[in-house]
């Protein structure tokens, strides 16, 4: 038995005679040493690696393979960096795909994530600016719970049956494209080949470059060859102009000029932003994994960003269905008690009247929701909640630093004025879309071809115009050809300032108002408020205990409170004498 080999290395005379004295479990304890450490080794390289692909996946906007390289890493029994944890969840959050924020959100929950309150506030912010649906939002929810506090189910409790699978849908952006793939296309048919929409993503040196691009002709005239250009329309005058200049059909020789792939506001003329060196017959459109200059301020910078087939452009499954299927297998217990920021009596406050905001935010939109969908326009318009087929008048130049200052997650997207034109029969009796109402405005249906949101500045039934501060931009309309519709939407303006005054609480520094506000724990404010309406058994649920308690526990709990409420009442009475302060802090 002396002859074989233990662990990674053979036994050698030594190790023979060592065993011969008698100390044969000594030697085999050492050897199993030596193999578990190198299993360690093994481990720790096999987990840097696939941090390092995880970090490389993340700067290029490649969330499927940042996943892969994740659960490489906690399968390795090794740890993830909190930073990329968020990185991952944060950029999942914006992406239409519920497979992937949904392991997305499996995979920090099983690394631990911890956020800080502005973090939590982002997620939540992408979901909402995308209009995710409330399954994911609700999912999200949960990470600002605290550790001991009952779940938020995916579904509302109050909800219909019939409501029930709404809760899985989002509304789509209208993007004023045409359509992205053709039956001949999905086919492979001739002729069909290159991809009608692509995306650009993962630039970090100029991010308005990233987005949607549509396949325009080919220019054989101007770059002497028939690959196809890509265009992205920013406003009614600028536009982002994807093409390959090949400098050997040049009749002229330019030495700034290189062969490859390039990005800038014109076919070879205005402004350059990007520029991909190419060989000439290596891609067909523009490549996804190549190196990119990218034009800044301080000169040229390299990059790795890319240009993938836009994955609308793929027939799936039905959104609801997928983010059903897989919101189903996440567990939802083990997200809470991942929000802390540096003073947990402020971070628990936060977390939970943040959390309360956002329900309520979600009850009003679910009730939009639920009114475009069984009610059709012609009902809607009869009760003056909405106007159809309605074209522009007049719009003003687009402000991209307008709009405000956004809340964490929510992209800015500059501020437009547009004066929309109204149907002949609009009168004043019957329109229920007044001065600083919200509005959301579409292509023909809210839930599908969604533009932005916007709040009305005036209404005139003389002139028939509607002036509108889009949060956001309408598309490109040279020719005034589009029609649009505009419906009551829900006023985000007090959730907004709600959320901003909380971020601004966690922020400041403690004073005796914040000491006040959050001497109790989180829920005993939602007691005081229901009193005495039978709610006393059902207060822990709001304060975050899960557990039941027995009915000497609650009256000794009621006792305490009554205590703390005299307490409370008494520390108003002295809110500006410091010396009391400080004799109740002694006791």
């Amino acid at each position: 038995p002396l002859g074989g080999s233990m662990g990674s290395r053979a036994i050698g005379p030594g190790d023979a005679a060592m065993a011969a004295n008698g100390s044969f479990a000594d030697l085999w304890r050492a050897r199993e040493n030596e193999r578990l450490a190198e299993d360690q080794r093994q481990r720790s390289q096999t987990a840097s690696k696939a941090r390092y692909q995880m970090s490389k996946a993340l700067h290029a906007s490649r969330y499927g393979e940042a996943l892969d390289s994740a659960s490489a890493v906690l399968d390795s029994c090794e740890t993830l960096p909190n930073d990329l944890m968020r990185q991952l969840l944060l950029g999942t959050a914006e992406q239409r795909s519920g497979k992937l924020f949904a392991q997305a959100v499996s995979v920090v929950s099983r690394g631990g994530i911890k956020m800080d309150e502005n973090t939590f506030a982002a997620l939540i912010g992408k979901l909402l600016a995308r209009e995710a649906p409330h399954a994911q939002v609700r999912c999200a929810l949960n990470f600002g719970l605290r550790a001991d506090a009952e779940v938020l189910s995916l579904e509302p409790t109050d909800c219909r049956k019939d409501e029930i699978k709404d809760c899985y849908k989002g509304i789509a952006h209208d993007d004023c494209l045409d359509v992205e793939v053709s039956d001949d296309e999905m086919a492979g048919k001739p002729g069909e080949k290159l991809p009608r929409l692509l995306e650009f993503r993962g630039c970090a040196y100029n991010p308005r470059l990233n987005g949607l691009y549509s396949r325009r002709p080919a220019e054989q005239a101007v770059l002497g060859h028939s690959l196809p250009i890509y265009e992205r329309r920013i406003t009614a005058n600028q536009r982002y102009f994807v093409y390959f200049f090949d400098q050997d059909k040049q009749a002229k020789q330019d030495p700034e000029w290189r062969t490859g792939w390039y990005i800038g506001s014109g076919i070879m003329t205005g402004e350059t932003f990007a520029h991909c060196p190419c060989l000439v017959g290596s891609h067909d459109i523009p490549p996804q994994d190549e190196v990119w200059r990218i034009k800044t301020k301080q000169g040229w910078r390299v990059d790795h960003p890319g240009f993938t087939k836009h994955e609308r452009t793929f027939k799936a499954t039905p959104e609801e269905v997928e983010v059903e299927r897989e919101l189903a297998v996440v567990d939802i217990s083990k997200l809470r008690g991942s929000v802390h920021g540096r003073d947990p009596d402020t971070c628990g406050y936060f977390a939970h009247f943040f959390v309360l905001l956002t329900l309520e935010h979600l009850t009003e939109l679910r009730g939009f929701r639920s009114r475009w969908g069984f009610r059709t326009s012609d009902e809607l318009v009869t009760f003056g909640l909405c106007f159809k087929d309605v074209y522009v008048d007049e719009s003003w130049r687009w402000n991209e630093e307008g709009g405000g200052t956004p809340l964490p997650g929510w992209p800015a997207r500059g501020s437009q004025r547009v004066a929309f034109k109204l149907p002949w029969f609009s009168n004043e009796e019957t329109c229920r879309i007044k001065r600083s109402e919200s509005v959301i405005v579409s292509r023909g249906d809210p839930l599908r071809s969604r533009i932005c949101e916007g709040s009305v500045q005036d209404v005139d039934f003389v002139d028939r115009r509607l002036i509108v501060t889009l949060n956001g931009h309408l598309p490109e309309d040279p020719f005034g050809q589009m029609r649009f519709r505009l419906d009551v939407y829900a006023n985000r303006t007090a959730y907004e300032r709600q959320v901003l005054a909380l971020l601004e609480f966690v922020s400041m520094e403690r004073t005796k108002i914040c000491d006040m506000l959050v001497a109790a724990e989180v829920g005993q404010v939602d007691l005081a408020v229901l009193g005495g309406d039978g709610f006393e058994m059902d207060k822990d649920k709001l304060g975050g205990k899960a557990e039941a308690e027995s009915a000497e526990e609650c009256a000794a709990k009621l006792a305490a409170d009554a205590a703390a409420r005299a307490m409370a009442a008494n520390g108003l009475q002295h809110w500006d004498d410091d010396e009391w302060f400080v004799k109740e802090l002694e006791k």
